[in-house]
């Protein structure tokens, strides 16, 4: 039987979270791949999370994805990371044994009764009447459904780069998906290249450890992002940090000639925030060293990854740079780095569910998007299979809303600002940081989550539960007393307010074990209610303005309040009302506040002039 209600290609991160979403609310699914052991597979680094990344991880766990589970369940090493800073950007990062956790991932998409894995290369995608009406596969087999999900990766034309080697494939062992996008681009589409990288793997016996500049272990209690508990825990590892040195940048220097980066060979444009090492030099020649993490793939894996050390430089200079290290001395190479350079679509021709303006019943998600990570992919296929969901059953598609999420303010900025390079989440993205973090994902996301059919009853139950831990324990730390002198004695909660005491100092004092998504969310509410307080009241003005028109006449300059950057980017972009206003990257909820004051409508306490909607 070929036909589905959907067809996902790609087995991904962004192909699993898009099968997973579409499965959970009873569709058939057909999940095609080019290589079905490979479903979920850890391409390049081999941790999840991060700074803004567990952000997203986080929330695709409210709305009962995997990603987090997953991580949790075979972590070799766990950190908190920020945690001297404010809660909006403390974040999570788990290391993970790479093989374990895709066959984890696999298992878990075979056990979906509704879900059939089909081994193959999409070749055309079909439309009827200008709407998608299934898949040719390239041995010539045809597929009908009324929706195809584009999770390709890396893998539409994907060519691959060491020195003055090239060969095509989307990644290392991998063969590419060559024909596909010219069906896309019959579906209207613009496409243009983009490139990604990968650093060496090393043989971890070849590595001098010892001589790391820094141990990193993770911390002592393993950090968890899914409600789900893992069935066991596995022995935890440690990274090793060392450095470039001037010799490495002068053997990488001698051959910028034969790097593709530089020679021309390599057009697409690459990663700003991750960029290859002979970028780094080149970009940077004042900086005498750059760090590099060694991370260990696996339990009974030999191979490390050195974390920022991208480069598609030829294997012998690799080789040569790399001994230049201190720690790298006689290393040995499992296999070289190389770069991938790719078609993408320009994410400005998608609607907020995902799916194309052009072609309806077709949708992307993921690299694809331009965008980079994980984290990035796997949001984007949870939010194309809802959107997939809703328009199979002739529903309108949800609306991306900053305020609610990372994974909608993601969205949001690509199908409205768009990018030019891949596209990496920060917290500064979101106007709304304050109220997007880690530990009230499932506050923000559960019930839309249960209304799409998308969370179980175990998890919905589990929230429950912790909503009740958590109210009993602030109303105990409300009502118990510490004395601070002979005349000072405050209450717990009172006691938490103080900016160097944190819930681990809670949680020892009161002796409370297993409690500390609870006390973690009690300490923030004590700490940070005023802010939070500001920043909801900032967020329902803003909600009640949204259609309104902004004055044309008003002299934006003449508003003290604003920056110069915001000042730039609003004469540029010349918004025509609030909404327009709000989405422009950068401009901050009290700048639209001001700017709406004085374009002369009433915005909350703010009153002037009236002028039509």
């Amino acid at each position: 039987m070929n036909k589905f209600d959907a067809i996902v290609i790609g087995g991904g991160h962004a192909g699993v979270e898009a099968t997973r979403a579409l499965s959970a609310r009873g569709f058939e699914v057909g999940l095609v791949t080019l290589d079905p052991e490979k479903i979920g597979a850890m391409s390049c680094n081999p941790a999840i999370g991060g700074v803004a990344k567990s952000h997203l991880v986080f929330e695709i766990d409210a709305l009962g994805g995997w990603m987090g589970a997953c991580a949790d369940s075979n972590s070799i090493q766990s950190r908190r990371l920020n945690l001297n800073k404010g809660p909006a950007v403390r974040s999570t990062r788990v290391q993970c044994d790479k093989d374990r956790y895709a066959k984890t991932m696999s298992k878990w998409v075979r056990s979906l009764s509704n879900v059939r894995i089909i081994a193959g290369e999409a070749a055309r995608i079909i439309y009827s009447h200008g709407m998608v009406s299934g898949l040719e596969l390239k041995d010539g087999v045809k597929l009908e459904s009324r929706a195809v999900l584009v999770t390709a990766g890396t893998f539409m034309r994907g060519l691959m780069f060491c020195g003055e080697e090239r060969k095509s494939g989307g990644r290392f062992g991998d063969t590419a998906a060559d024909i596909l996008t010219m069906s896309i681009v019959e579906g209207g589409h613009a496409v243009s290249r983009l490139k990604t990288g990968t650093p060496a793997r090393l043989r971890a016996s070849s590595v001098n450890f010892s001589k790391a500049s820094e141990i990193q272990w993770g911390d002592p209690e393993q950090r968890r992002f899914s409600w789900r508990k893992p069935r066991s825990c596995l022995p935890q590892l440690s990274c090793y940090m060392v450095h470039t040195n001037e010799r490495t940048h002068e053997i990488i220097r001698a051959n910028f000639d034969r790097s593709p980066l530089f020679s021309g060979d390599i057009q697409g444009v690459g990663p700003r925030y991750c960029p290859s090492v002979e970028d780094k030099i080149k970009r940077f020649p004042e900086r005498l060293r750059h760090q590099i993490f060694l991370e260990p793939e696996g339990l009974n894996s030999d191979s490390i990854y050195p974390n920022g050390l991208s480069t598609s430089l030829p294997a012998d200079v690799q080789l040569s740079f790399l001994r230049s290290i201190i720690g790298l001395e006689t290393c040995e190479l499992i296999r070289p780095g190389y770069a991938v350079e790719y078609d993408t679509i320009n994410p400005l021709e998608l609607g907020d569910g995902l799916m194309s303006r052009f072609s309806p019943g077709l949708f992307f998600a993921g690299q694809v998007n331009r965008t980079s990570g994980y984290e990035e992919a796997a949001a984007q296929g949870l939010w194309a299979g809802i959107g997939a969901g809703l328009y199979l059953k002739s529903e309108e598609a949800l609306k991306a809303k900053r305020s609610r999420s990372y994974i909608e303010t993601l969205v949001d900025d690509l199908v409205t600002k768009g990018t030019d390079e891949p596209y990496r989440l920060f917290t500064s993205r979101s106007e709304y940081r304050l109220l997007l973090r880690e530990d009230n994902a499932h506050d923000r996301l559960l019930a839309l989550g249960d209304s799409l059919g998308l969370v179980s009853s175990e998890q919905l139950e589990n929230y429950r539960t912790l909503e009740l831990e958590t109210a009993s324990l602030k109303k105990r730390v409300q009502s118990e007393r510490k004395r601070l002198s002979a005349d000072r004695v405050l209450s717990l909660y009172e006691y938490l307010k103080r900016p160097e005491i944190l819930w681990e100092d809670l949680a020892a004092e009161m002796d409370l074990l297993g409690c500390d998504r609870a006390l973690e969310r009690i300490e923030i509410e004590a700490k940070y209610s005023g802010y939070l307080e500001k920043q909801e009241s900032e967020l329902r003005q803003l909600e009640n303005i949204q259609g309104w028109a902004i004055d044309d006449t008003v002299d934006l300059r003449t508003i003290k309040t604003l920056s110069h950057e915001v000042l730039e980017k609003c004469l540029f972009h010349k918004p025509k009302n609030i909404a327009e206003l709000a989405s422009i990257s950068g401009i901050t909820p009290a700048a639209v506040l001001a700017i709406a004051k004085a374009a002369g409508r009433k915005a909350g306490g703010f009153v002037s002039r009236e002028t039509n909607p």
